[in-house]
């Protein structure tokens, strides 16, 4: 019933522990797209503060959550396959 009651981030994280359940790479793959999302915010905080503005970490970070998302998106293609 909280997942209904506390909105989008509560049914993500519920989905997402019974995903890592399911497959042991989609935790680590999770794990790996926190990551880089925390370092992003932050760099992108950091550069209200600071004059110049380091695009070339910003798009690196970006590119490495695309491949991060990719194979999220494979892994929950490969997990949905394997139910009738």
């Amino acid at each position: 019933l909280n997942i209904i009651k506390e909105g989008p981030s509560e049914r993500r994280r519920f989905i997402d522990m019974e995903l890592c359940q399911l497959d042991k790479f989609y935790i680590y793959n999770l794990n790996n797209y926190n990551k880089i999302i925390n370092q992003r915010n932050k760099l992108l905080k950091d550069m209200v503060n600071i004059p110049v503005c380091p695009v070339t970490r910003t798009l690196l970070l970006d590119e490495e959550l695309m491949e991060v998302m990719a194979l999220t998106f494979y892994i929950l293609q490969l997990i949905c396959r394997s139910f009738p």
